[in-house]
């Protein structure tokens, strides 16, 4: 794992016994419970989606671009999302380097029909049942910041709580790795998290290396209806869009475009 990973997990850690005396894992293990009607299907949505499927993050800042959205309304981007058209939203919930917090879930939930991405550092049960007990649908397991035995304990108790995984690579070691479990979608992060340099030709890449049968979204970098076609003609069925997205002018005609430049 590299120091910026290191440091974004560690920091994760360190909040972890302070969110676990504030609700221990029992309390969080029966709301988690009576959340299970309220899911909504994660791959399905992608899957059925005319065009390609755009996963639409609500993001506030990252470690590499500082602030990104400085009038930050999660509830109002979430509805704007919706209205435009997007398949799914992504949430960052991480508070130390992306300013999230963990109440945006059920803020969004209120506010869209979509199924929501928590996109945050997870590594424990504790994570994965806080995250099915606080509105999430789907959960974010990044493979280089997870050991093997970990990646599949945190999978099994997605699916226990009847959570979908999207699991995050960068490299062919870390997809062979991802195959190995029974992940719902597998995303191919095209940021290095070790540079934080962007190339799309990650995906490419990596495409022709994955299944058929598994959905397999691209993120980071894709900004334009080029961006969109350039991928979508080569199997990528969904676009995870976050910084492009948050910095534009008119974020809802932005998805429209994405979503229209397919056809």
């Amino acid at each position: 794992m590299n120091d910026i990973l290191r440091r974004l997990y560690a920091a994760k850690a360190r909040s972890l016994l302070d969110e676990q005396a504030r609700e221990p894992m029992e309390v969080l293990e029966r709301r988690a419970d009576g959340r299970r009607k309220d899911r909504r299907p994660f791959a399905r949505a992608l899957a059925a989606a005319p065009g390609p499927a755009i996963v639409a993050e609500i993001k506030r800042a990252s470690p590499s671009a500082g602030i990104i959205a400085r009038n930050f309304d999660p509830e109002e981007i979430a509805r704007t999302y919706t209205s435009a058209g997007a398949d799914a939203i992504s949430i960052l919930t991480e508070a130390d380097h992306f300013l999230g917090d963990l109440a945006y879930l059920d803020l969004v939930r209120a506010r869209t029909h979509l199924p929501l991405l928590r996109k945050d550092f997870l590594s424990t049960p504790y994570h994965i049942v806080q995250s099915a007990a606080y509105g999430a649908d789907v959960v974010l397991l990044i493979v280089a910041g997870l050991d093997d035995q970990t990646l599949a304990e945190l999978s099994a108790c997605a699916r226990s709580y009847d959570l979908e995984t999207l699991v995050e690579v960068h490299d062919e070691g870390e997809l062979e790795r991802a195959l190995a479990i029974d992940s719902s979608v597998i995303g191919i992060n095209n940021r290095d998290l070790r540079t934080f340099s962007v190339d799309l030709a990650v995906t490419e890449h990596l495409l022709p290396k994955i299944p058929s049968h598994r959905m397999v979204i691209s993120e980071s970098g894709v900004q334009t209806a080029e961006d969109i076609v350039r991928l979508f003609g080569q199997g990528v069925r969904g676009f995870l869009i976050g910084e492009s997205l948050m910095r534009a002018e008119h974020p809802a005609a932005l998805i429209k475009t994405l979503k229209q430049s397919v056809v």
